[in-house]
């Protein structure tokens, strides 16, 4: 771990957009392209999620380029996750709203695996390392309506978009694995569902994702604490030719 350290010591992992502008001539392929493509989905009107609209048009999106080393390492996310926890615990919510950290995965991560799958070890990999324990007020299972993925104090969203999802567009933002992370209480800042505001602007973020994927609506979308909702399946949606696994690949770590 300490080799692991030393090697970020100097390593720049987070870019903000004008730092990946200024980079972006010094960057491999795979990551021009990766941003290339993010860069036309957002600047389509017709892409349903308006926050995420605003924060591309604000350039407050914070960036990761998660890069393949070793079988099975995540340095990258690890660390860029450790620093966007971070920010988000010394920043007023009113200053981060329109922050969301977009990771883009190599594809030398999913050669012999589908995206998915890359995904869901992405996270069991950073939570093995999450050097703060899991809250009990959090379920440990993702079969329970209060489970969420939990890392470094705070409660995130993963929004993980693949080029396998043709059918439910605004889950396709390229060829690369794609992340989209946001603390979980943006969305009651910003949508709360226990208010008339709140719920009429979701209803009309959701109308625009049926318009956009040509009439389909994610069925597992829903609010979080429901009954009949679980994150997980929000996390990886199901269409044809994108099956998702019967039981959540999260793992949760066991502590002693």
């Amino acid at each position: 771990m300490l080799s692991e350290f030393l090697f970020y010591k100097d390593r720049q992992v987070i870019f903000s957009h004008a730092e990946v502008i200024e980079s972006l001539h010094n960057f491999s392929e795979w990551k021009r392209k990766a941003w290339r493509q993010f860069s036309i989905k957002l600047h389509d009107s017709e892409f349903p999620c308006i926050f995420s609209k605003s924060a591309w048009k604000a350039k407050s999106i914070k960036f990761v380029f998660c890069e393949k080393r070793k079988d099975s390492e995540y340095l990258d996310f690890l660390h860029g996750l450790v620093s966007y926890s971070d920010y988000i615990n010394d920043t007023p919510l009113s200053k981060r709203l329109l922050s969301p950290l977009v990771v883009f995965f190599s594809p030398e991560y999913y050669i012999n695996k589908n995206q998915h799958e890359t995904g869901w070890e992405a996270l069991n990999w950073a939570h093995a390392r999450d050097s703060k324990p899991w809250p009990e007020n959090i379920s440990v299972s993702p079969e329970d309506a209060e489970w969420t993925f939990y890392f470094n104090g705070i409660q995130f969203f993963i929004n993980m978009s693949t080029q396998n999802h043709r059918i439910l567009r605004n889950r396709n933002l390229g060829a690369h694995l794609t992340f989209v992370i946001n603390a979980r209480e943006n969305f009651d800042a910003v949508a709360n569902g226990n208010t008339k505001a709140g719920r009429q602007l979701r209803e009309h973020i959701r109308e625009r994702v049926r318009e956009y994927n040509g009439g389909v609506f994610p069925s597992e979308l829903g609010f979080y604490g429901d009954d009949a909702n679980l994150e997980w399946k929000q996390y990886q949606l199901e269409e044809s030719g994108t099956e998702r696994p019967q039981q959540c690949p999260f793992r949760h770590r066991k502590t002693t």
